[in-house]
Formats: C-alpha cells, sequence, structure tokens
C-alpha cells in the first residue's frame, strides 16, 4: 500500500483552487494540474507499507494527535519549488496556521521514525500543491494578480491515505481518521 498523512480540505476551499487552476491552465500546457479530489496537505509521504503494519501505523497517528487543539488554516498567495524562475511545483501557501502545521508534521516526524520510516531531509513547508511543472519553459507566466486569499478553515484532524496510482492518475482514499484532542471519530 502506497501510504501518506495528510490534512484534507473542505470542498468550499478545494472549488476556489479549482478556479484557481482553470485561470492558470490557459497560461500554460506545461503544468500537470492536482485534480480538485487530490487537494491536501500533505504532512508525511510514508510510501510503500505492507498492511500489517497499519496497526502501528494507526496507532503512532493517534498518539501523534492526543495534545493538538484544533487550529484555524488560511490559505493565500501562490509561489513555486524551488523558485519562481525555476518552478516544479506550484503551490497555494499557507497565512494563517502554518506553525501549528509545523509542529503537526515534526510531531508526526518523530513518531514515525519510532516505527522505521526516515525522516524528511528538507524542512517542513506549509503548502497546498496545486501542479508539477512538466517542461522547465513552463514558468514563463507571472503569479501577479492571482487570488491572495482563498479562505480558512479549522483544522481538526488528520488522515491516513492510500494513493492509488493509475492510468488516470492517482486516485487517494482515506483510511484512517484522528482527531485533534485524541478524540473518536
Amino acid at each position: 500500500m502506497r501510504l501518506f498523512i495528510a490534512l484534507n480540505i473542505p470542498e468550499e476551499i478545494k472549488e476556489k483552487f479549482v478556479l484557481l487552476t482553470k485561470r492558470l491552465k490557459y497560461k500554460t500546457k506545461k503544468i500537470s494540474w492536482v485534480k480538485e479530489q487530490n487537494f491536501h496537505i500533505t504532512l508525511k509521504f510514508l510510501g510503500e507499507v505492507k498492511e500489517e503494519r497499519l496497526p502501528a501505523i494507526s496507532e503512532a497517528a493517534s498518539r501523534c494527535v492526543k495534545e493538538i487543539i484544533p487550529f484555524t488554516i488560511m490559505f493565500a498567495g501562490v509561489g513555486a519549488f524551488p523558485n519562481i524562475k525555476n518552478p516544479r511545483i506550484i503551490w497555494a501557501g499557507v497565512k494563517e496556521g502554518s506553525a501549528e502545521l509545523k509542529s503537526v508534521a515534526a510531531a508526526i516526524e518523530d513518531s514515525f521514525e519510532k516505527l522505521g520510516f526516515a525522516k524528511e531531509n528538507r524542512p517542513f513547508s506549509s503548502h497546498l500543491t496545486l501542479g508539477r511543472v512538466r517542461s522547465v519553459r513552463a514558468a514563463s507566466f507571472s503569479f501577479e494578480g492571482l487570488a491572495d486569499d482563498f479562505g480558512s478553515f479549522k483544522a481538526e484532524k488528520i488522515d491516513l491515505m492510500q494513493s492509488i496510482l493509475g492510468p488516470s492518475g492517482p486516485e487517494y482514499k482515506c483510511i484512517e481518521s484522528f482527531v485533534f484532542g485524541g478524540k473518536k471519530q
């Protein structure tokens, strides 16, 4: 099973990202845009995992969220990794809740390292991936004039997600949710 830990976002905010990506599609065709149903914030990519490891993964995720208090996330701004002049990933930024997301991601990293999952080499960056650049020349457009506010929502849980790769791209399926404060959902 190909797994990752994510913070999924509400439909009303996904719709705003869909409108944005539709506008950007007209500027370039050299970017593979994320499908509406796949918009999320990745907190930890676990990779290929044997199904028998699911109970340990579930326990580790449960431990991570016990002390977390729900918090607000506000999306604003658009940018690119590694930079705008040489983009590989087009993203929406997190204006509010970034520190809390970093804290959640750090707790997940620590907990999952104990299960044998390697820690990320790069520091966590609070963002939502909008698209992946297929050609270096795709960067010939500007982010100026794009919406600066995509809305906010209350983050109350994280999800263990399965990525099922198919001919039309990945399909994501929620395996289990872990509510902040250790409550059952």
